[in-house]
């Protein structure tokens, strides 16, 4: 049986030793067998229990506060206040941070957060689920956010789908996702780090995200490769662009090399991007 690209539904896809599919017109990767829901159920269950943002667990706390505060600025640029809806919040603080901008904030995860503060609404819910809200919530929510959260559902198509019935008209959703398909990571000596299932299902490409956005109703209107700060980002992106530069040289000197490493190998440079997209009335 053949296989076909999740995101952009095309046949032109390769199939890696490492569980996973690229393809190789939105360039996005998915997992080859898919886990059922059962098993991601049983796995969440116990992920935020030791998740602590992606990081160390002895500096977690600063981390994401500071993680929090940053999509914040993110939000300012398109809204000052309105109704939101934060998916998937787990251990970040950010909802709490929010609320006390003045908008009001309502939280959907499979587990309440320890940090949630009074008076923010919680919703048992998971984008991996139906979400039980959207038939009473239809069109309810400004700004609906997920971070670091798409590249975990199992069928990505479904998840835009349910953020966007949420999403109230021109109002906007905004979302961190892996970093996939520049130059730098088609060219890296190895696979992408982001890639772990049962965790990271899906790592989606900009052309896969505003393709699976425009199918929603939904326009690209802001991307970025995201950081906290100007020297952590130069010494992300220049670390990556480094990685890239020296892949395209091995690439073309030594193809076969090259090939053998894409496959066996796991590449240090990891980005994240963020997007921003408006639901058009």
């Amino acid at each position: 049986m053949g296989h076909i690209c999740r995101i952009c539904n095309n046949l032109k896809v390769d199939v890696m030793p490492w569980g996973g599919t690229i393809c190789r017109v939105c360039k996005s990767i998915s997992i080859t067998n898919l886990p059922t829901l059962h098993e991601l159920s049983i796995f969440y269950q116990k992920f935020n229990k030791v998740y602590y943002g992606g990081g160390r667990k002895s500096n977690a706390k600063k981390r994401q506060d500071r993680y929090a505060c940053a999509y914040i600025k993110v939000i300012h640029k398109f809204r000052q206040f309105g109704t939101l809806i934060d998916i998937g919040s787990s251990t970040n603080p950010f909802p709490n941070y929010i609320a006390k901008k003045g908008f009001d904030v309502t939280v959907a995860d499979l587990n309440k957060p320890e940090r949630l503060d009074p008076g923010i609404r919680f919703i048992n819910a998971s984008l991996n689920d139906e979400l039980e809200i959207i038939n009473r919530a239809e069109n309810e929510f400004d700004i609906v956010t997920n971070f670091a959260v798409i590249e975990h559902c199992r069928d990505p198509r479904i998840a835009v789908k349910a953020m966007s019935r949420l999403c109230s008209s021109n109002g906007i959703i905004v979302l961190t996702t892996p970093d996939i398909g520049s130059f730098t990571d088609q060219n890296f000596l190895g696979r992408s780090k982001w890639f772990n299932p049962p965790e990271h299902l899906h790592l989606i490409s900009r052309k896969g995200l505003e393709r699976l956005f425009n199918e929603a109703n939904f326009n690209l209107i802001y991307t970025c490769k995201f950081e906290l700060n100007l020297i952590r980002w130069l010494a992300r992106y220049g670390l990556i662009m480094l990685e890239g530069i020296v892949g395209a040289i091995v690439k073309k000197l030594n193809p076969k090399y090259w090939k053998h490493a894409r496959s066996h190998r796991i590449a240090k440079g990891q980005g994240i991007a963020l997007y921003v997209f408006r639901k058009q009335s």
